[in-house]
Parts: C-alpha cells; structure tokens; sequence
C-alpha cells in the first residue's frame, strides 16, 4: 500500500472517530441530563455557572452534534474543524487547569482535529493570507 492510501485511509478513520465523539456526546447530553456536579471543586464551580445560563449547554451540545455529523462527510470536514475548535481548546484548558482527569481525551481529541487539519491545510490557506 502506498503513502497515498495510507493517508487516505487513516484521514478518514480520524475523521469518522472524532465525528463519532462529538456526535455521540452532543446527542447523548439530551438523553442522559446534566451530569451530576460537586460545586466544591473548581470544575464544578465552572460547570455550574454555566449550568446557570439555561441555555449554554444545549447550544453547546447541538453545536458538537451538527459539527460531529458534518465530519461524517469529507466535503464538511474544514469547516466542522472550525466550528469545533473554540470547543476542543477549551476541552484542554478544562482539562490542564480545572480537572486533570480529562486531560488524556483533550489531547486525544486535540491530536486527531491537528492531524484533520493538517490534511486539509490547502482549504485553510485563504484563511492566512493578507
């Protein structure tokens, strides 16, 4: 197999994986509710007080389910990486100064949207020019 196809194909698994997580959990946020939340510590101080707003969190989560399923077809892939990066940022601040415990899942999350963006860098040249 050549280098061409090995691209192809782990470009694809990355992009189905990461739209399967965003997806999936944007989804499941509607099914399962809030999760329950300790306001004693400093994630559960940042997640009430978003919990407070009504509204943040379902905007949040349809947001990850239409970006999610948009990176099920390779036509939407630029654009659903711009949508979800503000939220994959934020995945990995939450999880270097809030709570450690997800820190492996950002930097995973993190690694596949690099590698996604990364092959498609030619669709975000435009974005960089002066």
């Amino acid at each position: 197999m050549n280098e061409t196809k090995t691209l192809k194909y782990t470009s694809t698994g990355a992009r189905i994986l990461l739209g399967l997580v965003f997806f999936l959990g944007g989804i499941a946020y509607f099914f399962m509710g809030d999760l329950p939340i300790d306001p004693a510590t400093p994630m559960g101080r940042f997640a009430s007080g978003l919990l407070a707003t009504g509204y943040f969190f379902p905007f949040l989560k349809i947001t990850e389910a239409i970006a999610g399923f948009m990176l099920f077809f390779k036509r939407w892939t630029p654009l659903s990486l711009l949508i979800l990066a503000p939220i994959i940022l934020n995945i990995l601040l939450v999880g270097i100064f809030l709570d450690q415990s997800g820190l492996v899942i950002g930097v995973i999350i993190a690694l596949l949207a690099g590698f996604l963006a990364w092959c498609n860098w030619d669709k975000y040249a435009g974005l960089f020019k002066a």
